[in-house]
């Protein structure tokens, strides 16, 4: 993923009400009870995200990019759990 730094307001319309239903408690809550760090990205284009692990001498990450109009589609519990179960999993 290569590194892009806005340089306008968005432009593209999307639906809040995923982003209103996700709080900061659930997303720190997710980090403390799996022991797992997630950096969040919010660019006036899309959301990005990565959840990282180490596991003895071996880190693994998982990470996803989604635009503004695939928010309501891509951005929900089960996908977000899914990165989380990804890099728990040591195979």
């Amino acid at each position: 993923m290569g590194k892009r730094y806005p340089t306008g307001p968005c432009k593209e319309q999307y639906d809040p009400i995923t982003l209103m239903n996700t709080s900061l408690y659930n997303i720190k809550q997710i980090a403390d009870q799996y022991g797992v760090q997630i950096e969040m990205t919010f660019t006036p284009e899309e959301l990005r995200f990565r959840v990282i692990k180490k596991q003895g001498q071996a880190v693994k990450k998982s990470e996803r990019s989604v635009a503004n109009k695939d928010l309501v589609q891509f951005f929900n519990p089960q996908v977000f759990m899914h990165m989380v179960y990804d890099v728990l999993n040591q195979f």
